[in-house]
């Protein structure tokens, strides 16, 4: 189902059988979205997802992208970040 590398502490199986919907992403480059995530986006084949170019902000609101970009600095920085609901 997945493109999921270079994770080797996360089982994709795992992350596919969750309820919510698991992105993962680094660089606004998506690398990885669950079963749950790719109903919740309405996307069909998750094979011609990955040929494209899939940023995070195609999914996102405009009004969210700076508040996203400034949290994945605080993330990789081991600091607390805003939440989002």
């Amino acid at each position: 189902m997945t493109k999921l590398t270079d994770t080797p502490s996360v089982s994709t199986e795992t992350l596919d059988n969750l309820p919510v919907a698991a992105i993962i992403f680094d660089n606004e480059k998506i690398h990885y979205i669950n079963k749950a995530g790719f109903e919740i986006l309405g996307l069909k084949n998750p094979n011609d997802f990955f040929k494209k170019s899939n940023s995070i902000f195609d999914f996102l609101l405009p009004a969210y992208h700076d508040l996203i970009r400034k949290n994945n600095i605080k993330i990789l920085n081991g600091k607390p970040f805003e939440r989002i609901d």
